[in-house]
């Protein structure tokens, strides 16, 4: 059977793909899914050099260093929180923590900030005016 890295790196050389779109349900447990998407992504980036575009849907629940890591591989990370209200999700998955949807979104928009702060000092730096400034 061929792996998904395999089968998007022979479509990206076909030309017959540009981007992924890399999403999952909970296989096991949120971790267990996440490192497997990271995996996926690590994999097509540092082994394969694949350039187009990824985005990657963050798993609920997944930890907080799983979910940036992602960041380093993938153009966007998102979170589907599809669910009306906690008393819904309680009668569609007992099992599951509506806090633990919430969760991946903190983390992402944390990430965010920390990347626009790293972009403007990456900025400041980049102008030849300022290389002999101090931060």
């Amino acid at each position: 059977m061929i792996g998904l890295v395999e089968l998007t790196i022979e479509f990206y050389r076909r030309n017959s793909i540009d981007d992924l779109f890399l999403s999952s349900g909970v296989m096991r447990n949120p971790d267990y899914t996440m490192e497997r998407l990271v995996r996926v992504i690590k994999d097509l980036r540092a082994v394969h050099r694949f350039r187009g575009y990824i985005q990657i849907k963050s798993i609920p629940g997944a930890s907080e260093l799983l979910i940036q890591e992602a960041g380093l591989y993938a153009e966007r990370k998102s979170v589907n929180i599809e669910i009306a209200s906690e008393h819904n999700l309680q009668l569609l998955d007992p099992e599951q923590d509506y806090k633990s949807i919430y969760k991946p979104i903190l983390f992402i928009q944390q990430g965010v900030l920390l990347s626009a702060e790293d972009r403007k000092r990456y900025r400041f730096f980049a102008n030849p005016t300022n290389r002999n400034a101090v931060c």
